[in-house]
């Protein structure tokens, strides 16, 4: 039965890191530098979007018959499929096994494959060009937010700095017991 509450973002991680400039940096020095810096990225996505569940799928990480799923909290968790599995199998066997348990299925990839295979299973794409330009976009409108409410609190000031200032004069007379 299909959950009209929640929304998942499932992510191929490897090519949005490999497809990012600045994450693709971080993966020849350490793989794991790269993977968490997508993780933090991928969880403010979620959070500015309003994605219930987020799971990020790496390829050939684990030994295993089985992927290995590593639960960051709640609502996020990392996939690392087997050595014989692709990220892209993993993506379009989880969209065709639950493409009715979910509202909505957001894939991230620009794997052209796996986006015409999950179109046919009724999720969505975002390529992760769309996916960059948005983050970014979101990132700027969060910094304006920060500084707007950052000006807000400095602009505040006491009472005082609020009334005419005769009556400001008025009210420091009689503080202070003066005629």
């Amino acid at each position: 039965m299909r959950n009209l509450k929640k929304t998942c973002l499932i992510v191929d991680g490897y090519n949005v890191i490999i497809n990012q400039p600045s994450l693709k940096k971080l993966l020849k020095p350490n793989q794991e530098d790269a993977r968490k810096a997508l993780s933090e990225r991928l969880q403010n996505y979620a959070g500015n979007k309003g994605y219930d569940e987020v799971i990020v799928v790496f390829d050939g990480q684990s030994d295993g018959n089985k992927a290995e799923e590593v639960q960051i909290h709640k609502h996020f968790k990392q996939v690392f499929t087997t050595t014989h599995q692709t990220a892209d199998a993993y993506i379009e066997k989880f969209v065709h096994d639950f493409n009715e348990v979910y509202r909505n299925i957001y894939v991230i990839s620009s794997d052209a494959a796996v986006q015409t295979q999950i179109l046919g299973s009724n999720a969505l794409r975002v390529s992760v060009r769309e996916f960059i330009a948005e983050e970014e976009l979101l990132n700027k409108e969060a910094e304006e937010i920060a500084k707007e409410h950052r000006r807000s609190q400095h602009s505040r000031d006491d009472f005082g700095s609020r009334i005419h200032p005769s009556v400001k004069e008025a009210w420091d007379k009689l503080r202070r017991n003066e005629k």
